[in-house]
């Protein structure tokens, strides 16, 4: 989450290639990541952010961009949603109609 944070900040961000940042965090594109195991990779990629301004004006700035276009909150409603679904071995709901609010009118 502190990476996500981050980027939602324009702060540019470097990390180790896990997975799960993979789905949000594009190596060159929106932050740098270093090969997992690895403290030199990271250190260099640090260095870069570090010594390159513009890198990090780039970086920070297509980071926090992308942060805005994808982490809305309907999309983190149908991430979590999913998570539970598959977390507790959830049917479907039937429906894939949306749901409506409820009138307040009477």
């Amino acid at each position: 989450m502190a990476n996500v944070e981050a980027m939602a900040a324009g702060l540019p961000v470097a990390t180790t290639s896990l997975e799960d940042i993979r789905t949000y965090l594009t190596n060159g594109h929106n932050g740098l990541l270093a090969r997992v195991g690895d403290p030199r990779d990271l250190a260099d990629k640090l260095a870069m952010v570090l010594e390159n301004p513009q890198l990090r004006r780039q970086l920070g700035q297509q980071a926090r961009e992308d942060v805005r276009a994808t982490f809305t909150w309907d999309e983190q409603a149908r991430r979590l949603e999913r998570f539970c679904y598959e977390t507790f071995d959830l049917d479907e709901p039937k429906s894939t109609r949306e749901s409506q609010p409820i009138s307040t009118t009477g």
